[in-house]
């Protein structure tokens, strides 16, 4: 699969970020079969043939409007009539786009999602608009042309999505994509697109930075475990703030509030548990894999494990506490800081055994590796190797 630095190539991801990411739209020029092993038709066709149709995240769009399609015949014949095929989130039904999209979004630090899109010639399938994430644009088939707009809305949140709509007149990019191009464009640059010459197949990559709102939105949550913020805010008998501001208590009550909240704000502690958040939350390459997930207690003598491709990983020693913090597959895991080199052990490989792990965990009982061994395979982290399945084969499999 593609790696993040083969994808922006020539530009290095360090020149990236440092240099062009939230700044302006950057174009990079790449070979026409750059970005085949990413996506295609012929993995297109087989998503389209082998779900339910329309698929869940299937839609069409023309002019700007949706297009309402009910079965396989009417997204042909709207298709054919110049509306373009969109498929959100593409990626959860292509496992190998799914390993990919994983390691790319390991390298940026950030959450992906990626779209498909299948635009007819001289058709836009969305008017002039700008997105409230970056996003970058991969020309998988055919040719596009895009016109970029500076941002009339800095770094734009969600909800100010088309903010007045005062669209500048003059791009400051006008670029013509074909297979292997790269294409990114900074959120709240207003953008269009239009095919020509040929059907075109792009994907958008779109990165969805934690910004500080997304931060504090989590302290919010995380300020109900403290005593001080559950308090009423207002003092007995005060009904409006115009009532209660000339009060001491009031006066102390807020400051108080904006003591602890400067002292928890950038707090180390508070910041790395935002971090595990971040990482527990984002999407993950979980693979089901029975029968070995249905197994009450599945033995673990002898037993060979692997890891699907792709999967992420975030390991935090905390000496001070003594403790290890595991974030995988939407899941936390606080353990002994003992367990350390096991830890490392097992996430380090795609393929282990037990035996390999009981040789060299000495400090550790055989039943506690056992217990954590069986708590990771029950809960998707790591699967059990079976006899008759080629490991190499199964390691690369992912929902």
């Amino acid at each position: 699969m593609t790696t993040l630095s083969e994808l922006l190539y020539p530009v290095s991801p360090t020149e990236f970020f440092a240099e062009h990411y939230s700044r302006r739209a950057l174009y990079i020029p790449g070979e026409e079969k750059k970005l085949r092993s990413v996506f295609g038709y012929e993995e297109l066709n087989r998503i389209l043939n082998s779900g339910p149709v329309p698929l869940p995240t299937l839609k069409l769009a023309k002019a700007g409007k949706p297009v309402v399609v009910e079965d396989a015949i009417e997204i042909l014949q709207e298709v054919q009539q110049g509306a373009t095929l969109i498929i959100d989130g593409v990626d959860a039904y292509s496992p190998g786009l799914r390993i990919g999209m994983a390691q790319w979004s390991e390298a940026m630090g950030e959450p992906l999602q990626v779209n498909m899109y299948l635009s007819q010639p001289d058709n836009q399938g969305f008017q002039t608009h700008y997105d409230t994430h970056d996003v970058l644009i991969l020309q998988i088939e055919g040719f596009k042309h895009w016109r970029i707009f500076v941002p009339t809305v800095e770094q734009p949140l969600w909800i100010q999505k088309g903010h007045k709509r005062d669209i500048p007149e003059i791009p400051y990019m006008d670029i013509c994509l074909s297979p292997g191009d790269v294409l990114y464009v900074p959120r709240g640059h207003w953008h269009d697109a239009t095919a020509y010459s040929e059907a075109s197949m792009h994907l958008t990559v779109g990165i969805m930075s934690r910004t500080g709102i997304d931060y504090f939105n989590w302290l919010t949550d995380e300020l109900r475990s403290s005593e001080i913020w559950r308090r009423d805010f207002l003092p007995p008998c005060a009904r409006t703030i115009a009532d209660a501001k000339n009060s001491s208590e009031f006066v102390s009550k807020v400051s108080q509030l904006k003591k602890h909240l400067a002292d928890v704000f950038d707090n180390v502690e508070t910041l790395a548990a935002y971090d595990s958040y971040c990482r527990a939350s984002a999407q993950k390459s979980f693979a089901f894999d029975f029968p070995g997930q249905a197994r009450p207690e599945p033995e673990f003598e002898e037993q060979k494990f692997y890891r699907t491709a792709g999967q992420q990983v975030w390991i935090d020693e905390d000496k001070e506490d003594g403790v290890i913090r595991i974030a995988v597959e939407d899941r936390l895991y606080t353990l002994m800081g003992t367990a350390g080199p096991l830890v490392k052990q097992i996430f380090s490989k795609q393929q282990f055994s037990a035996d390999a792990l009981l040789e060299s965990s000495a400090p550790i009982s055989p039943s506690l590796i056992a217990d954590l061994l069986r708590r990771f395979v029950l809960d998707g982290v790591i699967h059990i190797a079976e006899d008759n399945r080629d490991v190499e084969e199964a390691s690369q499999r992912t929902t």
